[in-house]
């Protein structure tokens, strides 16, 4: 199962974005970042150490709220900042989270990254995964403040950057995965647009365990 290590949050009422003192450590590791804009999708690049660039896996946007979903798989072992670069003026919110014990070579399982947007009280969206994933997601609600969880996940970030009428929330939670269909559901305290983003992260091959030795091998060289 991937296992969550830390996170580090921020806002700013306008321009580019920069987290510092973002630590990159442990085996399989991968970060992934929940960006909260107000307005129309207006980030142009997601950088950790200076150069090293986030994909994106997932963006969606209604009225004034936008959400993106980004991954960075095995990032320089580090302590370093990640710079989110916003070509408009309007607020920002974000939040990365360092996971270790993910797949290197398909971190995030195919199928899974969804999106949903509305507008009313209640941010969802559903992903399937295996019982060996873990799911995360980042949630952005406008004029509201964050979002607020309605079901027993883990929450990583529930942050609000404020600016009168201008205000934009973030929320981010983690679930492990069920199996089955997974609601990643938040709350907002009154009528709000909403948009949310979430993909199933896939643990590391063997899960860390001993390497099997096959049977035939075991009777040709005497295991």
């Amino acid at each position: 199962m991937p296992t969550y290590v830390s996170t580090v949050t921020g806002g700013i009422q306008a321009g580019s974005l920069t987290l510092s003192s973002v630590v990159s450590t442990g085996t399989d590791r991968i970060l992934v970042l929940g960006v909260a804009t107000r307005g129309t999708p207006s980030v142009t690049s997601v950088v950790f150490n200076t150069s090293e660039n986030f994909t994106e896996q997932g963006t969606i946007q209604i009225g004034n709220a936008t959400v993106h979903l980004y991954t960075l798989v095995n990032p320089t072992a580090t302590t370093a900042s990640v710079v989110i670069t916003n070509s408009n003026s309007l607020r920002m919110a974000a939040a990365v989270s360092l996971y270790t014990n993910v797949d290197q070579t398909t971190p995030v399982r195919a199928g899974t990254v969804q999106t949903a947007s509305g507008t009313g009280t209640a941010p969802a969206v559903s992903v399937t995964g295996t019982s060996s994933d873990l799911i995360v997601d980042a949630c952005s609600i406008v004029q509201n403040g964050p979002p607020t969880l309605t079901a027993a996940h883990t929450e990583r970030a529930n942050i609000a950057q404020t600016g009168g009428s201008t205000d934009v929330g973030l929320g981010c939670q983690e679930l492990s995965a069920t199996g089955g269909s997974d609601s990643m559901s938040w709350t907002a305290s009154s009528s709000t647009d909403w948009a949310i983003a979430a993909l199933s992260l896939i643990s590391a091959s063997g899960g860390g365990g001993p390497t099997a030795i096959p049977i035939f091998r075991r009777r040709i060289e005497g295991y």
